[in-house]
């Protein structure tokens, strides 16, 4: 049965892969706090999504009808192999291999258009991704499921089950009957663990990488802080260099006229010397004058009067 959690999940894969480990988390710590530990821990073992799986669970949203299309032919695949295994004929099988293999193809091209409208890489070596992940997990049992609803986590290896071979000439029941299945489920749990690893390895690269690009958006802001404070430095250099040689240029100007007034004063101070001795003179002249005057008046009023 669907869960609240899976939808959870589902709008988890939906979202872009490099924004996949901080949605995650988040959404750990909000399981968390909600109480369900056991979704919390089954979120947290979730890992990031490869552009072809991302592209393949947006697949399953934006293209229902060829998804439903792949679907039904993967159904028909499997029910024609069933029965050649039975002793059948094989032309159903071939006609229900092309069947399935066109319907791959065409969400495989989906993919690829997709991928290409994100702005993200759509190589040939991406889109076979799509195409074995598609042709996978369409035809084993415990992935349908997932693939339908979008939400696969991991992309689904090709197995020799509903491998798309050119010919169906002859299975051979014989030999897989023949594999036990000890056997078969030890290669299962070591595919599994590798797969494991692998992703863990992933996870913790992308982690790196992520820790990487901070430190570079970090260096790089410094850096942009770093040349604003130059230039605001080398303004204020300019600026003071400018006001230097005003001063030194007033300083001159000032210097010359505290020169020429000390010119002006001394050739003032040697004028007003000479001023107050002509004044000296003068008054001396005008004592002598004086004196010349009294002796007249008293030789005036001593000579007798004429009449």
């Amino acid at each position: 049965m669907r869960t609240t959690t899976d939808d959870q999940i589902a709008a988890l894969y939906s979202r872009p892969p490099e924004e996949f480990v901080t949605a995650r988390d988040e959404l750990v710590r909000q399981l968390r706090a909600a109480g369900d530990k056991e979704g919390a821990d089954r979120v947290r073992g979730l890992r990031r999504p490869s552009p072809a799986l991302w592209a393949v669970n947006q697949l399953a949203v934006s293209e229902p009808g060829a998804f439903a299309a792949l679907l039904q032919a993967a159904e028909g695949l499997r029910s024609a192999q069933g029965r050649l295994l039975a002793g059948e004929a094989h032309v159903e099988l071939n006609r229900s291999a092309q069947a399935h293999r066109d319907a791959v193809a065409e969400l495989a091209e989906a993919g690829r258009r997709l991928l290409e409208n994100e702005g993200r890489s759509a190589s040939p070596a991406m889109v076979e991704r799509i195409r074995r992940t598609l042709h996978s997990a369409s035809l084993l049992e415990e992935a349908r499921g997932l693939l339908e609803e979008g939400r696969l986590t991991g992309e689904v290896p090709v197995t020799g089950f509903g491998l798309e071979t050119e010919s169906h000439e002859r299975v051979e029941p014989r030999r897989r009957r023949a594999e036990s299945s000890a056997e078969a489920e030890r290669r299962r749990h070591e595919r599994a663990q590798a797969r494991r690893s692998a992703q863990q390895a992933l996870e913790d690269a992308e982690r790196r990488r992520e820790t990487a690009q901070q430190r570079l958006r970090e260096t790089r802001a410094a850096v942009e802080r770093t040349e604003v404070e130059h230039s605001s430095a080398e303004r204020a250099l300019a600026a003071a260099q400018d006001a230097t040689t005003r001063a030194r240029e007033a300083l001159a100007a000032a210097t010359h006229g505290e020169d020429r007034a000390v010119s002006l004063a001394r050739a003032a101070a040697a004028r007003a010397q000479r001023a107050r001795e002509e004044e000296s003179e003068a008054l001396a002249a005008v004592e002598r004058a004086q004196g010349e005057v009294e002796l007249a008046r008293t030789h005036v009023r001593a000579l007798p009067d004429p009449g």
